[in-house]
């Protein structure tokens, strides 16, 4: 009688689930649809051409670095290269002007250590901290 009385509950529950979702449903279906449905009209195939050029020129970069100050550039070059977390704009910039500075005092690029830490994404890291503030900060130490 147990095991009846259970079946019996759990049938009389489906049905009444079911019949909720079936008027829930119904409901839907009487509801208006949404105007993107209903006002959408098919798009017209691709047209293959090219694109015309606006003949107006391209404006000229206003400085030495584009839009960008020297500082952004150097954060925006680096950050393009850098493996892992990026550290702050400030720490970019502090580890470049290190850079220049021991390359100053006579240190050899390959030399110069600006990023801590081992591994190979850490070397990554330095090669390019280095490079980049030799293009931008200091480019007299270009080879």
């Amino acid at each position: 009688m147990f095991k009846t009385g259970w079946v019996s509950v759990a049938a009389v529950a489906v049905l009444a689930l079911s019949g909720c979702a079936a008027g829930a449903s119904a409901d839907v279906a009487k509801s208006a649809a949404p105007e993107v449905a209903a006002s959408a009209e098919p798009t017209a195939e691709p047209v293959a051409a090219p694109i015309k050029m606006s003949s107006e020129p391209t404006p000229e970069p206003t400085g030495e670095y584009g839009d960008y100050t020297q500082d952004e550039f150097y954060v925006a070059s680096i950050s393009s290269a850098w493996r892992g977390a990026l550290p702050a704009d400030a720490e970019f910039v502090g580890a470049a002007a290190l850079a220049c500075q021991d390359l100053t005092a006579g240190a050899a690029a390959a030399d110069v250590r600006v990023v801590s830490g081992e591994g190979e994404d850490a070397d990554w890291n330095n090669d390019h901290a280095v490079q980049y503030a030799v293009q931008v900060y200091c480019p007299e130490f270009a080879s």
